[in-house]
């Protein structure tokens, strides 16, 4: 039985399987593999406060082990990059 994706969910997974056409503003819209400029946007969308030194992600994960919280949720389009960060 095929289980049908939500919009959401069909749009995420086509964007981190890097399929069809990304636009981005200055950048001609192109494939994955067709544009170097482009490639680079592919790969790190969902992941734009993830790998700067003392962004975001090191905040979160600060107030997460001084408060001693238990359980968080993350929602949105990072792939799961907050949850393994913690």
């Amino acid at each position: 039985m095929k289980t049908k994706l939500s919009i959401d969910a069909w749009k995420y997974q086509k964007i981190y399987n890097k399929e069809g056409y990304l636009t981005k503003k200055g950048i001609p819209t192109n494939k994955y593999g067709e544009d170097k400029k482009l490639d680079k946007k592919w790969e790190k969308y969902g992941k734009a406060f993830f790998t700067t030194a003392c962004g975001t992600y090191n905040f979160i994960r600060t107030v997460v082990h001084a408060r001693n919280v238990e359980s968080i949720v993350d929602i949105g389009c990072g792939h799961n990059h907050l949850i393994n960060f913690l």
